[in-house]
């Protein structure tokens, strides 16, 4: 997802667990605070400084049935509910290339392959 395709009212977690509403180009924190979207590149990720960096990893589009009162789903999301939400991006993980001997040495054991 690029920035240019979020839209005001999306809830948005960082690569921190950190979770924000997006208003315009704020992205106003839960836990309190505001940051702007205008840090971020188009792939949503900032540079704090000194090497580290902030990445979006879940857009959550809210769904709010007819008749629902958007405080119900506020507040479910605020409660660590995604109930109310629809998860419709989430950065990929990164894959790894590793030798057969490298994740024995991971795994701290030999292993066989096996066909599934």
């Amino acid at each position: 997802m690029k920035k240019s395709e979020l839209k005001s009212g999306m809830l948005l977690v960082d690569d921190r667990g950190r979770k924000s509403f997006l208003i315009g180009t704020e992205m106003f924190l839960i836990d309190g605070g505001s940051s702007s979207l205008n840090f971020y590149s188009d792939e949503l990720e900032k540079n704090n400084g000194i090497g580290f960096k902030t990445k979006i990893m879940i857009v959550l589009n809210p769904i709010i049935p007819k008749n629902t009162n958007i405080g119900i789903s506020i507040m479910s999301f605020l409660k660590g509910s995604d109930v109310h939400f629809e998860k419709i991006w989430a950065r990929p993980e990164p894959v790894e290339d590793m030798t057969l001997e490298q994740v024995c040495k991971a795994l701290g054991k030999d292993i066989k392959i096996v066909k599934g």
